[in-house]
C-alpha cells in the first residue's frame, strides 16, 4: 500500500475534518475519492507557509495506487506532498454542496438518472 503523507495549513485541516464528520467519511476515504476526481483536472496551486500546519496521512486504495505513479509521471509532478496539497486545496475551495457532489458523485449521477427516467426515489438523510 502506498502511504500518503503531507502537511496542510490549519485552515485547510479544519475544513477537511469538518467534512469528515459531516459526511461521515474518514479522511483517507476523502483523499482517495478526490484523487480519483481530480486526476485529469487542473489544480489550484497553494504554498505552505513556514512548514506550519497539520499532517494528513492515509493509504491509497489499490485502484488509486495503480494509477498514482503514472499520474505523477504524466503530469511531471516533482513533489508528491505539493501535489496532494494542491488536490486538497482545490477540493476545499468549493462550497460544501459542491464538495458533497464530488464525494458522492456516483449517488448524484444515479439520482439524476432516476429523475430523468421518471422514477420515484426515496432519500434518507443522516438517519432522519
Amino acid at each position: 500500500m502506498k502511504k500518503v503523507r503531507f502537511t496542510i495549513s490549519d485552515f485547510m485541516n479544519e475544513i477537511i475534518k469538518s467534512d469528515s464528520e459531516y459526511f461521515k467519511l474518514q479522511i483517507g476515504k476523502i483523499g482517495n475519492i478526490i484523487f480519483n476526481y481530480y486526476i485529469d483536472k487542473n489544480l489550484n496551486k497553494v504554498e505552505l507557509e513556514d512548514s506550519s500546519g497539520e499532517v494528513i496521512q492515509f493509504n491509497l486504495n489499490k485502484s488509486n495506487e495503480e494509477i498514482f505513479m503514472d499520474t505523477l509521471i504524466r503530469n511531471k509532478i516533482e513533489t508528491e506532498a505539493e501535489y496532494w496539497r494542491n488536490i486538497f486545496f482545490t477540493y476545499i475551495n468549493n462550497l460544501r454542496y459542491k464538495r458533497e457532489e464530488i464525494l458522492f458523485e456516483k449517488n448524484f449521477k444515479n439520482i439524476e438518472k432516476a429523475l430523468k427516467d421518471g422514477n420515484k426515489i426515496k432519500i434518507k438523510y443522516h438517519n432522519y
